[in-house]
């Protein structure tokens, strides 16, 4: 009886602020999650299994894909993806902006789980270094161009969007931009000056410098040499949601990566700039008779750091985003509690439980599911009960575990559905 409660309660716990989240998954290919494909040729990966309501069952879903764009005048960017395990007609689209490492495939990875949270196609394009500098890329390619929109940087987002909802057979109209660091620079600067019919709204992370709403300074730290473009931008701050997250812990002046110089002005370090630019725009809304559509939120104890900040993101992502039914009819399905935690999932089934992290995954056979108190791991007040899964390793890559080996680990979610333990011979995970 208590394995189907455990079975049947929708929960999810992720990262720092871990979500929990009971979600349908079903076997792929015999087993649940055990399709090892790693296409990068921007295959369709979603097969013709369309149920009465026209949802089409994902064949890899989870695996991180590629696929080549290019861009009008001829530059090639690497688009990196995952696909959520049905896609149907709530299947909405989120892009991700990376930092100035460039590393979109890396990125992917800690947005993934939105993909199985909340029916999300997730889209992580690479601006190399070598097709777009920092100029074409963070400052979105507007100084020097002005009067030609057209060659404005985020256009390539919009086309990345159309070109994906049709080779995937999508049927959403928007999609929403989330970056962190130079990512978070990118994603401001489209909200403020993008025209997109298909941008719904923005979370910017951890920016290092800012485009303040001020006439006083020229672009990129400020609008003065941009006043032409002030009727749309006020229509953008007016209408389009922009979340402004920035690191308790974001407050070191010597930080890598930090501009200084000309930019002292706006702060010295990450945190008082982000304030200073929120500050800055509810000013510039007053005086201009406009409310702005803006909205700033602290991380606790998170530094620069995308990995940390990533919980705090889909946060909003999932209070954002209107409510799904993931109860899709006319399909063989079994039900599974799944957990998150920062880029990590365990998707656990009626017989097998998979996890991913990174590149690493494997697939374990379950032998025994029964309930367990917690009486010897952290705080058996906020994680009083669980259950003890034992099983054996059946599929596995990059990882440290072979076929064959056993898996015996204890999982407790809190009282408080934030957060989960989970206990192994000589392992502990607790919140952090």
């Amino acid at each position: 009886m208590l394995k189907k409660v455990l079975y049947g309660i929708f929960a999810a716990i992720i990262g720092i602020m871990v979500f929990s989240a009971f979600i349908a998954c079903y076997d792929l290919n015999g087993a649940n999650g055990s399709n090892n494909g790693n296409g990068n040729n921007g295959d369709n990966s979603s097969n013709n299994d369309n149920n009465d309501n026209g949802d089409r069952i994902v064949d890899s879903p989870l695996i991180v894909n590629s696929y080549q764009h290019t861009t009008p005048d001829g530059k090639i960017m690497d688009v990196y993806y995952v696909l959520p395990p049905v896609i149907n007609s709530e299947t909405k689209v989120m892009i991700g902006m990376h930092g100035t490492n460039r590393n979109a495939n890396e990125y992917i990875y800690y947005f993934r789980s939105l993909s199985i949270i909340a029916n999300y196609a997730v889209i992580a394009p690479e601006f190399s270094l070598a097709n777009f500098p920092n100029a074409e890329y963070q400052r979105i390619n507007l100084a020097g161009n002005i009067n030609d929109y057209g060659k404005w940087s985020f256009n390539h987002i919009d086309r990345i969007f159309e070109e994906f909802v049709q080779q995937f057979g999508l049927s959403a109209t928007k999609y929403i931009l989330v970056g962190h660091s130079a990512g978070s620079q990118f994603t401001h600067r489209t909200l403020i000056f993008s025209k997109s019919p298909y941008l719904e709204y923005g979370i910017a992370a951890n920016a290092g410098t800012y485009t303040f709403l001020n006439e006083d300074w020229d672009y990129a730290r400020g609008i003065k040499n941009l006043l032409s473009l002030k009727s749309d931008l006020l229509n953008n701050l007016t209408s389009k949601k922009l979340y402004i997250l920035i690191g308790s812990d974001d407050n070191d002046p010597s930080a890598a990566n930090l501009d200084h110089g000309e930019w002292d002005v706006q702060g010295l370090h990450r945190y008082e700039r982000a304030f200073n630019f929120y500050a800055a725009a509810e000013d510039y809304a007053n005086k201009n008779g406009v409310t702005s559509n803006w909205e700033i939120n602290v991380m606790p104890d998170v530094a620069h750091s995308a990995r940390r900040s990533m919980p705090y993101m889909v946060d909003i992502i999932i209070g954002a985003s209107p409510s799904v039914d993931l109860n899709l009819s006319g399909q063989e399905m079994v039900y599974g509690r799944w957990y998150a935690r920062n880029n990590s999932i365990y998707i656990i089934s009626s017989d097998t439980l998979t996890f991913y992290d990174g590149e690493t995954r494997f697939v374990v056979s379950i032998n025994s599911f029964t309930a367990d108190t917690n009486v010897e791991t952290i705080n058996p007040v906020l994680y009083p009960n669980g259950y003890r899964i034992r099983g054996v390793y059946t599929e596995t890559e990059n990882s440290d575990r072979s076929p064959g080996d056993s898996f015996d680990y204890r999982f407790y979610p809190a009282t408080d559905n934030r957060s989960m333990v989970r206990r192994g011979s000589a392992n502990v995970w607790d919140r952090h």
